[in-house]
Protein backbone atom coordinates (compact mmCIF):
# COMPACT_ATOMS: atom_id res chain seq x y z
CA UNK A 1 0.00 0.00 0.00
CA UNK A 2 1.36 3.87 -0.72
CA UNK A 3 1.79 5.83 2.44
CA UNK A 4 -1.19 8.26 1.30
CA UNK A 5 -3.67 5.03 1.63
CA UNK A 6 -2.17 3.89 4.42
CA UNK A 7 -2.27 7.19 6.11
CA UNK A 8 -5.88 7.92 5.00
CA UNK A 9 -6.54 3.91 6.47
CA UNK A 10 -5.32 5.29 10.08
CA UNK A 11 -7.33 7.76 10.00
CA UNK A 12 -10.29 6.46 9.37
CA UNK A 13 -9.94 3.70 11.63
CA UNK A 14 -8.71 6.27 14.50
CA UNK A 15 -12.14 8.34 14.01
CA UNK A 16 -14.18 5.38 13.92
CA UNK A 17 -12.71 4.31 17.05
CA UNK A 18 -13.42 7.35 19.01
CA UNK A 19 -17.07 6.78 17.35
CA UNK A 20 -17.95 3.67 19.55
CA UNK A 21 -16.84 5.93 22.57
CA UNK A 22 -19.39 8.54 21.49
CA UNK A 23 -22.23 6.32 20.88
CA UNK A 24 -21.87 4.72 24.24
CA UNK A 25 -22.06 8.35 25.46
CA UNK A 26 -25.28 9.09 23.28
CA UNK A 27 -27.01 5.99 24.13
CA UNK A 28 -27.45 7.19 27.74
CA UNK A 29 -29.21 10.22 26.72
CA UNK A 30 -31.52 9.17 23.78
CA UNK A 31 -32.23 6.22 22.10
CA UNK A 32 -30.22 4.22 19.78
CA UNK A 33 -32.67 5.15 16.43
CA UNK A 34 -32.31 8.72 17.44
CA UNK A 35 -28.57 8.45 17.63
CA UNK A 36 -28.21 6.84 14.34
CA UNK A 37 -30.70 9.53 12.66
CA UNK A 38 -28.54 12.94 14.05
CA UNK A 39 -25.25 11.26 13.70
CA UNK A 40 -25.83 10.42 9.40
CA UNK A 41 -28.45 13.77 9.50
CA UNK A 42 -24.48 15.59 10.72
CA UNK A 43 -22.65 13.44 8.21
CA UNK A 44 -24.54 14.14 5.55
CA UNK A 45 -24.30 17.96 5.81
CA UNK A 46 -20.82 18.06 6.28
CA UNK A 47 -20.05 15.60 2.76
CA UNK A 48 -22.37 17.75 1.29
CA UNK A 49 -20.81 20.93 2.01
CA UNK A 50 -17.56 19.75 1.46
CA UNK A 51 -18.75 18.20 -2.07
CA UNK A 52 -20.10 21.94 -2.94
CA UNK A 53 -16.36 23.63 -1.41
CA UNK A 54 -13.90 21.58 -2.51
CA UNK A 55 -15.56 18.87 -4.52
CA UNK A 56 -15.81 18.19 -8.18
CA UNK A 57 -19.55 16.93 -8.52
CA UNK A 58 -20.04 14.75 -11.23
CA UNK A 59 -23.86 14.60 -12.92
CA UNK A 60 -26.06 12.74 -10.67
CA UNK A 61 -27.95 9.39 -12.41
CA UNK A 62 -31.05 7.92 -11.74
CA UNK A 63 -28.79 4.49 -11.56
CA UNK A 64 -25.94 6.54 -8.83
CA UNK A 65 -28.49 7.86 -6.19
CA UNK A 66 -30.37 4.02 -6.04
CA UNK A 67 -26.83 2.48 -6.07
CA UNK A 68 -26.12 5.11 -3.51
CA UNK A 69 -28.90 4.24 -1.64
CA UNK A 70 -28.50 0.53 -1.62
CA UNK A 71 -24.89 1.14 -0.14
CA UNK A 72 -26.19 3.41 2.52
CA UNK A 73 -28.55 0.52 4.09
CA UNK A 74 -25.83 -1.82 3.61
CA UNK A 75 -23.16 0.12 5.20
CA UNK A 76 -24.54 2.51 7.70
CA UNK A 77 -28.42 2.32 8.27
CA UNK A 78 -28.78 -1.39 9.18
CA UNK A 79 -25.02 -1.27 11.21
CA UNK A 80 -25.02 1.47 12.48
CA UNK A 81 -28.60 0.91 13.68
CA UNK A 82 -27.46 -2.30 15.27
CA UNK A 83 -24.61 -1.23 17.00
CA UNK A 84 -26.34 1.50 18.95
CA UNK A 85 -28.84 -1.07 19.73
CA UNK A 86 -25.43 -3.24 21.17
CA UNK A 87 -24.30 -0.56 22.92
CA UNK A 88 -27.12 -0.31 25.61
CA UNK A 89 -26.28 -3.35 26.75
CA UNK A 90 -22.48 -4.14 26.31
CA UNK A 91 -19.25 -2.17 27.04
CA UNK A 92 -18.46 0.29 23.74
CA UNK A 93 -14.60 -1.60 24.22
CA UNK A 94 -16.17 -4.87 23.73
CA UNK A 95 -18.35 -3.66 20.60
CA UNK A 96 -15.23 -2.26 18.86
CA UNK A 97 -13.10 -5.33 19.16
CA UNK A 98 -16.40 -7.43 18.28
CA UNK A 99 -16.39 -5.04 14.91
CA UNK A 100 -13.14 -6.00 13.86
CA UNK A 101 -14.29 -9.23 12.53
CA UNK A 102 -16.50 -6.98 9.38
CA UNK A 103 -12.66 -7.78 7.39
CA UNK A 104 -13.10 -11.91 7.14
CA UNK A 105 -16.64 -11.27 6.14
CA UNK A 106 -15.36 -8.58 3.34
CA UNK A 107 -13.13 -11.71 2.36
CA UNK A 108 -15.78 -14.13 2.54
CA UNK A 109 -17.91 -11.72 0.65
CA UNK A 110 -14.91 -11.02 -2.05
CA UNK A 111 -13.96 -14.51 -2.82
CA UNK A 112 -17.59 -15.28 -3.69
CA UNK A 113 -18.22 -12.34 -6.18
CA UNK A 114 -14.58 -10.36 -7.04
CA UNK A 115 -12.65 -12.42 -9.28
CA UNK A 116 -9.33 -11.28 -8.18
CA UNK A 117 -9.73 -11.96 -4.11
CA UNK A 118 -9.55 -15.30 -4.20
CA UNK A 119 -10.33 -17.27 -0.99
CA UNK A 120 -7.05 -19.08 -0.36
CA UNK A 121 -6.35 -21.78 2.45
CA UNK A 122 -4.31 -19.03 4.13
CA UNK A 123 -7.30 -16.74 4.30
CA UNK A 124 -9.82 -19.64 5.42
CA UNK A 125 -7.30 -20.32 8.00
CA UNK A 126 -7.14 -16.16 9.43
CA UNK A 127 -11.36 -16.30 8.83
CA UNK A 128 -11.32 -19.43 11.79
CA UNK A 129 -8.54 -17.21 13.85
CA UNK A 130 -10.57 -14.64 13.81
CA UNK A 131 -13.56 -16.09 14.46
CA UNK A 132 -12.03 -17.88 17.08
CA UNK A 133 -11.23 -14.76 18.58
CA UNK A 134 -14.71 -13.87 18.89
CA UNK A 135 -15.57 -16.99 20.87
CA UNK A 136 -12.53 -15.86 23.31
CA UNK A 137 -13.72 -12.98 23.74
CA UNK A 138 -17.30 -13.23 24.24
CA UNK A 139 -16.42 -16.42 26.28
CA UNK A 140 -19.02 -18.20 24.35
CA UNK A 141 -21.84 -15.54 24.80
CA UNK A 142 -21.94 -15.01 20.32
CA UNK A 143 -23.80 -18.14 20.61
CA UNK A 144 -26.43 -17.75 23.34
CA UNK A 145 -28.02 -15.22 21.36
CA UNK A 146 -31.21 -15.56 23.28
CA UNK A 147 -29.83 -14.08 26.58
CA UNK A 148 -28.83 -10.60 27.09
CA UNK A 149 -25.31 -9.62 26.53
CA UNK A 150 -26.22 -12.64 23.93
CA UNK A 151 -28.55 -10.56 21.34
CA UNK A 152 -26.15 -7.70 21.61
CA UNK A 153 -23.07 -8.97 20.57
CA UNK A 154 -25.03 -11.39 17.56
CA UNK A 155 -26.30 -7.88 16.85
CA UNK A 156 -22.16 -6.70 16.63
CA UNK A 157 -21.79 -9.67 14.66
CA UNK A 158 -25.10 -9.47 12.11
CA UNK A 159 -23.36 -5.21 11.88
CA UNK A 160 -20.17 -6.73 11.28
CA UNK A 161 -21.63 -9.22 8.27
CA UNK A 162 -23.46 -6.14 6.86
CA UNK A 163 -20.80 -3.69 7.00
CA UNK A 164 -17.98 -5.98 5.69
CA UNK A 165 -19.94 -7.73 2.78
CA UNK A 166 -20.81 -3.99 1.71
CA UNK A 167 -16.95 -2.75 1.09
CA UNK A 168 -17.03 -5.42 -1.60
CA UNK A 169 -20.09 -3.19 -3.30
CA UNK A 170 -18.50 0.00 -2.59
CA UNK A 171 -15.56 -1.03 -4.16
CA UNK A 172 -17.40 -2.09 -7.27
CA UNK A 173 -19.15 1.35 -7.31
CA UNK A 174 -16.19 3.11 -7.10
CA UNK A 175 -15.21 2.01 -10.18
CA UNK A 176 -17.75 4.18 -12.24
CA UNK A 177 -18.90 6.82 -9.17
CA UNK A 178 -16.44 9.52 -8.12
CA UNK A 179 -15.97 8.71 -4.25
CA UNK A 180 -16.56 12.45 -3.26
CA UNK A 181 -20.02 11.96 -4.73
CA UNK A 182 -20.63 8.76 -4.16
CA UNK A 183 -20.58 9.36 -0.28
CA UNK A 184 -22.44 12.72 -0.14
CA UNK A 185 -25.15 11.06 -1.86
CA UNK A 186 -25.07 7.88 0.22
CA UNK A 187 -24.79 9.37 3.52
CA UNK A 188 -27.78 11.84 2.46
CA UNK A 189 -30.05 8.88 1.78
CA UNK A 190 -28.68 7.17 4.95
CA UNK A 191 -30.06 9.93 6.39
CA UNK A 192 -33.47 10.17 5.53
CA UNK A 193 -33.48 5.92 5.91
CA UNK A 194 -32.73 6.56 9.56
CA UNK A 195 -34.79 9.31 9.94
CA UNK A 196 -37.85 7.00 8.75
CA UNK A 197 -36.75 4.54 10.87
CA UNK A 198 -36.37 6.17 13.88
CA UNK A 199 -40.13 7.27 13.04
CA UNK A 200 -40.86 4.28 12.82
CA UNK A 201 -39.62 3.00 16.27
CA UNK A 202 -39.45 5.98 18.74
CA UNK A 203 -42.54 8.52 17.21
CA UNK A 204 -40.88 12.44 16.82
CA UNK A 205 -37.42 12.39 18.12
CA UNK A 206 -36.75 13.63 21.34
CA UNK A 207 -33.38 15.38 21.05
CA UNK A 208 -34.44 17.82 24.01
CA UNK A 209 -33.24 15.79 26.03
CA UNK A 210 -29.45 16.11 24.53
CA UNK A 211 -26.80 18.09 27.43
CA UNK A 212 -24.66 20.54 25.63
CA UNK A 213 -21.99 17.86 25.65
CA UNK A 214 -24.55 15.41 23.97
CA UNK A 215 -24.58 17.90 21.03
CA UNK A 216 -21.30 18.10 20.75
CA UNK A 217 -20.63 14.20 20.53
CA UNK A 218 -23.58 13.92 17.90
CA UNK A 219 -21.64 16.69 15.56
CA UNK A 220 -18.88 15.03 16.06
CA UNK A 221 -19.67 11.98 15.81
CA UNK A 222 -21.56 12.65 12.33
CA UNK A 223 -19.38 15.15 10.75
CA UNK A 224 -15.46 14.07 11.78
CA UNK A 225 -16.06 10.49 13.00
CA UNK A 226 -18.76 9.46 9.94
CA UNK A 227 -18.88 12.15 7.01
CA UNK A 228 -14.55 12.72 6.89
CA UNK A 229 -14.07 8.89 7.82
CA UNK A 230 -15.91 7.78 4.83
CA UNK A 231 -14.27 9.85 2.46
CA UNK A 232 -10.83 9.23 3.42
CA UNK A 233 -11.82 5.06 3.63
CA UNK A 234 -13.59 5.49 -0.09
CA UNK A 235 -10.87 7.27 -1.35
CA UNK A 236 -8.26 4.38 0.14
CA UNK A 237 -10.36 1.65 -0.48
CA UNK A 238 -10.42 2.79 -4.50
CA UNK A 239 -6.49 2.84 -4.43
CA UNK A 240 -5.88 -0.33 -2.41
CA UNK A 241 -8.50 -3.02 -2.77
CA UNK A 242 -12.01 -3.75 -0.58
CA UNK A 243 -10.30 -6.63 1.47
CA UNK A 244 -6.83 -4.01 2.61
CA UNK A 245 -9.46 -1.19 2.53
CA UNK A 246 -11.06 -3.00 5.52
CA UNK A 247 -7.78 -2.65 8.12
CA UNK A 248 -9.77 0.48 9.27
CA UNK A 249 -12.15 -1.71 11.47
CA UNK A 250 -9.13 -3.37 13.38
CA UNK A 251 -7.24 -0.04 13.54
CA UNK A 252 -9.60 1.46 15.95
CA UNK A 253 -10.61 -0.85 18.70
CA UNK A 254 -7.14 -0.65 20.62
CA UNK A 255 -7.90 3.33 20.66
CA UNK A 256 -12.09 2.92 21.35
CA UNK A 257 -10.91 0.69 24.37
CA UNK A 258 -8.26 3.00 25.60
CA UNK A 259 -10.92 5.93 25.49
CA UNK A 260 -13.69 3.23 26.87
CA UNK A 261 -11.29 2.68 30.07
CA UNK A 262 -10.11 6.46 30.33
CA UNK A 263 -13.64 8.44 29.89
CA UNK A 264 -16.38 5.50 30.53
CA UNK A 265 -14.77 3.61 32.95
CA UNK A 266 -15.16 -0.25 31.37
CA UNK A 267 -13.27 -2.44 32.41
CA UNK A 268 -10.32 -3.86 30.18
CA UNK A 269 -10.32 -7.91 31.04
CA UNK A 270 -7.92 -10.60 30.02
CA UNK A 271 -9.76 -12.21 27.60
CA UNK A 272 -10.89 -9.32 25.85
CA UNK A 273 -7.01 -8.68 25.24
CA UNK A 274 -6.30 -12.73 23.82
CA UNK A 275 -9.69 -11.80 21.77
CA UNK A 276 -8.20 -8.58 19.89
CA UNK A 277 -4.61 -10.14 19.38
CA UNK A 278 -6.68 -13.76 18.11
CA UNK A 279 -8.75 -11.41 15.61
CA UNK A 280 -6.52 -9.00 14.62
CA UNK A 281 -3.91 -11.99 13.97
CA UNK A 282 -6.83 -13.52 11.89
CA UNK A 283 -7.38 -10.54 9.75
CA UNK A 284 -3.53 -10.09 9.42
CA UNK A 285 -3.47 -13.10 7.77
CA UNK A 286 -6.21 -12.38 5.21
CA UNK A 287 -4.50 -8.86 4.56
CA UNK A 288 -0.78 -10.34 3.99
CA UNK A 289 -2.25 -13.50 2.47
CA UNK A 290 -0.24 -13.68 -1.15
CA UNK A 291 3.01 -12.59 0.88
CA UNK A 292 2.99 -15.53 3.80
CA UNK A 293 1.80 -17.81 0.35
CA UNK A 294 4.99 -16.34 -1.41
CA UNK A 295 6.82 -17.56 1.45
CA UNK A 296 4.94 -20.70 2.56
CA UNK A 297 5.52 -22.18 -1.27
CA UNK A 298 9.44 -20.72 -1.46
CA UNK A 299 9.62 -22.97 1.47
CA UNK A 300 7.99 -26.07 0.55
CA UNK A 301 9.45 -26.01 -3.48
CA UNK A 302 12.87 -25.33 -2.00
CA UNK A 303 12.96 -28.95 -0.83
CA UNK A 304 14.99 -31.22 -3.40
CA UNK A 305 12.61 -34.64 -2.83
CA UNK A 306 9.21 -32.56 -3.64
CA UNK A 307 8.55 -32.50 -7.40
CA UNK A 308 7.34 -29.74 -9.25
CA UNK A 309 3.92 -31.83 -9.49
CA UNK A 310 3.59 -31.53 -5.83
CA UNK A 311 4.38 -28.31 -5.65
CA UNK A 312 1.77 -27.32 -8.28
CA UNK A 313 -0.63 -29.08 -6.22
CA UNK A 314 0.38 -27.40 -2.71
CA UNK A 315 0.14 -23.79 -4.62
CA UNK A 316 -1.99 -24.20 -7.29
CA UNK A 317 -1.89 -20.42 -8.20
CA UNK A 318 1.04 -19.49 -7.08
CA UNK A 319 2.91 -21.89 -8.42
Amino acid sequence: MTKNATGALFAAGMLRGANFLFVGLLVQQIAASEVVAGRLGFAAVAAVGFLMVHGSPSRLRAETIKAASLLATLDTVVPYTLLAFAQTRIDSGLAAVLATTAPLFTMVTAAALARDERLSIVRFGGLILGLLGVIVLTGGGVLAITEGDGTAIGAVMLASITYGGSIVYARKLLLDHDPVTLTAVKLSSGAIQAFLLMVVLEGMPGYGSLTREGWLFLVMLGAAGTGAAYFLHFWAVARVGSVRGSIVTYISPPASMLLGWLILGETLTIPMFLGLALIAGGVATVMFAPSIEWRLKKAWCAVPARSSTSCRVAFPVAA
